[in-house]
This record gives C-alpha cells, sequence and structure tokens, in this order.
C-alpha cells in the first residue's frame, strides 16, 4: 500500500514538471516577443543574427519536447496504460495540449524573429544581413 501511495505522489510530481516545462517554455517566448517587439535596438540585434536566434529557438523547442516526453514515458512506467484507464482520454488530451503549447511558444519565438525583418529595415540602421554561411566566419 505504501508503495502504491508514493507511486501515486511521483506521478503526480512527473505531471506537475511537465506543466512546469511547458508553462516555463511558453513564458520564455512571450517574454522574448514582448523584448523584441518593443525595443527597436533588440530588433536589430536579432535581425543581423537570425539565423542563431533560428537555431537557439529550435534547439530548445526540441530539448523541450524532449523533457515533457520523458515525464510521459515515467508517468506510463509507474502507471497502467493511460488510453486503458477511466480517465484516459483526460490524460491523452492533456499530453496533445502540452505538446501544442510548446509548438505554439516555439512558432511564437519564430515568428517574431521574422517579423524584426521589416521593422529592422525600416528603424534605418539595418546595415547587414545574416546569412547562415556568415556563421562559419
Amino acid at each position: 500500500m505504501a508503495i502504491k501511495r508514493k507511486e501515486e505522489d511521483v506521478v503526480k510530481q512527473l505531471s506537475t514538471y511537465a506543466d512546469g516545462i511547458t508553462i516555463f517554455s511558453l513564458g520564455q517566448s512571450i517574454a522574448f516577443t514582448l523584448a523584441v517587439g518593443g525595443q527597436a535596438e533588440l530588433a536589430r540585434h536579432v535581425q543581423g543574427h537570425r539565423c542563431i536566434v533560428y537555431a537557439v529557438v529550435m534547439f530548445s523547442f526540441f530539448i523541450y519536447v524532449a523533457l515533457v516526453a520523458g515525464c510521459h514515458r515515467s508517468e506510463n512506467r509507474l502507471t497502467a496504460d493511460p488510453k486503458e484507464s477511466s480517465i484516459g482520454k483526460a490524460i491523452v488530451t492533456i499530453r496533445r495540449v502540452r505538446f501544442a503549447i510548446l509548438a505554439l511558444a516555439a512558432a511564437l519565438s519564430l515568428f517574431i524573429t521574422y517579423s524584426t525583418i521589416p521593422k529592422a529595415a525600416h528603424s534605418g540602421s539595418l546595415t547587414r544581413r545574416c546569412t547562415c554561411s556568415s556563421l562559419a566566419t
């Protein structure tokens, strides 16, 4: 009985971790969007190093997805198959929503990075473009 209770506590903790990772990812993306959208100087820097920003956003997206998926796999090991439980559909939906939020956060960061092109160009001080080939130099 005590082992089952510990397993339930661990499953709850894993769910909390997955939720925390998801919310952190979204919060980080919103903060980045507000910072870039509100400061022309930062927008110029993002525009100048766009390839690096794209790479960092995608790398962090994959890290967040891997962490959340790891939480889900660990939950599955500790419990019966969620699809077979009475609340299985809710668990599957919650997991899909977590991944959708992660994708939304990455898309938001990618969109604001892409949208800095006109903002930085209209501010008059855009002097060079970032190309992926320029990263090697």
